[in-house]
C-alpha cells in the first residue's frame, strides 16, 4: 500500500494536464468560431444590403408590370439620336445625410448631377438638399409625354410655393426643340438639357415617360415609369415626398378652352382661313370645327376653311370648335370682300368709311401722304384689292378732319385730284410702278397749288 502512492500521484498529476488540455482546446475552438462569424460580418458588410437589393429587383419587376399607364404607355428610348455637343457634366455623389448607397432604385440615394437649363444656367441636385425634388425624363418626340405635360404645369403651379422642386429633364433633344414645344404648349416648367442621355443612363431609364420622387433627404420615395392619368395621380406620389404639407384646392371644372382665329385671305368674293390659335382643355380632344359664314350658310371644316360670297360687303364670320368633353370655345372676326367688276364699268376701289391717311394733318410740301388701300395698317396695295390697270376705276380719299376728295383712274399716266383744306388747294399726283395691283406701293406727293 505504501508503494501505491506514487503511482496514484502520478495519475493525479496526468488528469490535471488533461484537464488543461481540454480547456485550451475550447478556448482555441471558440476563438476559430467568432473569428468565422466577424469575417462572415465583414464580408457581408462589404457586399450591401442583400436583402433591400431583392425587394428592390421585385419592386422594379412589379413596377414594370403594374404602375404603367395603361393610356401613356412609355415609349422605349429608341428616338432620334443625340445632337453632337450638348454641354454636360454628371457629378460625383452628393454630400447628403443619409448612408443608403447611391442608385435608380426606391430606397437609394438620388444620383447627383449638373445639368444646364434653356437659359445656360447649371442646375445641381447637390443644391436642392433638403427639399423634396420631382424629376420628369421626357422628349417631345414622345407621345404619353405630351399627354402629360398638362399634369406637370399644373402641378408645378399649385405646389412650387409649398416647396416642391420640380424638373423636367428633356432626353437627347437640342435646346431649340424643347424650347419650341415649351413656347408652342405655354408651358412655363423648368427644363433641363440631357443632351447626351448620361444622367438618363445613371438613372436607368429605359423609356419615357418616367418619372423620380425623391425626399428631403435625397432618397428615392417612388418611380413611375409612364405617364400619369391626372393631376390626381401625380398628388397621390407627392405625398410620399411633401410630408404634412395639405394639397392646394383644386381648380373649379376642367377649365375653359379658347380659340383665337388667324387673319383670313381674301380674293375677289372668296376668304379662306389658314389656322388658328386652339388652346384645349387637357385630356380632351377636338371633335368637330363648325363655320358661320355670316351669309346665312355653315357648315363642319377643319382648317384651312374657305367660303366665296355671293354679294360683297362685310361679313362676320363665326367660328366654333368643340371638344370630346363638351366644352367648347367660339371666336368671330369681320371679313370685307368685293366683287371683281368687267373691265368695261368703272371700279370702285375702297369705300369712303375704310382707311385713313397715313400722315394725316402734316400736308406740307415736303410731305408724302400714303394711302392704305387694302383696311390693313400697312401702306401699299394688295394683291386682292379690285385694280384693273389701265382701266376706268373710282377712288374716294377720306380726310379724317373736315373734307374728302376724289380722283379717277384713266390710264398709266397720273392720277390728279383738287383737295382742298384750310384755305390751301392741293393737288394730289400718284406715282405707282408698272405692277400695279401686285403689292405696289401708291404714294402721293402732296404739293400746294395756291394760298390765301
Amino acid at each position: 500500500m505504501g508503494k501505491s502512492w506514487p503511482f496514484v500521484g502520478l495519475v493525479f498529476v496526468a488528469s490535471l494536464l488533461l484537464a488543461g488540455c481540454g480547456l485550451l482546446l475550447k478556448d482555441y475552438d471558440g476563438g476559430l468560431s467568432e473569428g468565422a462569424a466577424g469575417e462572415a460580418e465583414a464580408a457581408s458588410q462589404q457586399d450591401g444590403p442583400a436583402g433591400l437589393q431583392e425587394e428592390q429587383a421585385a419592386a422594379e419587376s412589379e413596377l414594370s408590370e403594374t404602375e404603367r399607364d395603361p393610356s401613356g404607355v412609355p415609349s422605349a428610348l429608341s428616338s432620334p439620336q443625340s445632337p453632337s455637343g450638348g454641354e454636360q457634366t454628371v457629378s460625383a455623389r452628393p454630400e447628403r445625410p443619409t448612408t443608403a448607397p447611391e442608385g435608380s432604385q426606391v430606397g437609394y440615394l438620388a444620383p447627383g448631377f449638373q445639368l444646364k437649363d434653356l437659359d445656360g444656367k447649371t442646375v445641381s441636385l447637390r443644391e436642392l438638399s433638403g427639399r423634396p425634388v420631382m424629376l420628369n425624363f421626357w422628349a417631345s418626340w414622345c407621345g404619353p409625354c405630351r399627354v402629360e405635360m398638362p399634369y406637370l404645369q399644373q402641378t408645378y403651379d399649385r405646389w412650387r410655393d409649398k416647396g416642391l422642386v420640380l424638373m423636367t429633364i428633356n432626353l437627347r433633344e437640342p435646346a431649340s426643340t424643347a424650347r419650341q414645344f415649351m413656347q408652342e404648349g405655354k408651358y412655363s416648367l423648368p427644363v433641363l438639357l440631357d443632351a447626351n442621355g448620361d444622367v438618363a443612363n445613371r438613372y436607368n431609364v429605359t423609356a419615357i415617360p418616367t418619372t423620380f420622387f425623391v425626399s428631403g433627404d435625397g432618397v428615392i420615395q417612388e418611380r413611375k415609369i409612364g405617364s400619369f392619368p391626372s393631376v390626381e395621380a401625380i398628388e397621390d406620389s407627392l405625398g410620399k415626398i411633401m410630408g404634412t404639407a395639405e394639397p392646394p384646392p383644386s381648380p373649379p371644372g376642367p377649365g375653359v378652352p379658347e380659340l383665337t382665329l388667324s387673319a383670313p385671305e381674301t380674293a375677289g368674293l372668296s376668304v379662306t382661313f389658314i389656322a388658328a390659335t386652339m388652346l384645349g382643355t387637357p385630356g380632351a380632344t377636338i371633335v368637330r370645327i363648325y363655320w358661320d359664314w355670316g351669309d346665312g350658310t355653315s357648315e363642319d371644316h377643319w382648317f384651312p376653311a374657305s367660303h366665296s360670297y355671293n354679294v360683297g360687303g362685310t361679313y362676320t364670320v363665326k367660328v366654333t370648335f368643340y371638344q370630346s368633353n363638351g366644352l367648347s370655345a367660339t371666336e368671330s372676326v369681320n371679313v370685307h370682300v368685293s366683287p371683281v367688276s368687267s373691265v368695261a364699268s368703272p371700279i370702285l376701289l375702297i369705300s369712303p368709311a375704310e382707311g385713313a391717311f397715313v400722315d394725316n394733318g402734316r400736308f406740307d410740301r415736303s410731305d408724302d401722304i400714303i394711302w392704305d388701300f387694302d383696311w390693313s395698317d400697312v401702306p401699299g396695295a394688295s394683291q386682292y384689292q379690285l385694280f384693273v390697270k389701265g382701266k376706268l376705276a373710282t377712288i374716294t380719299l377720306i380726310d379724317t378732319m373736315t373734307t374728302s376728295s376724289s380722283f379717277h383712274y384713266v390710264s398709266p399716266a397720273s392720277y390728279i385730284a383738287d383737295h382742298n383744306r384750310f384755305g390751301w388747294t392741293w393737288k394730289v399726283r400718284a406715282l405707282v410702278d408698272a405692277q400695279w395691283g401686285d403689292w405696289a406701293t401708291v404714294t402721293f406727293n402732296v404739293e400746294p397749288l395756291n394760298s390765301d
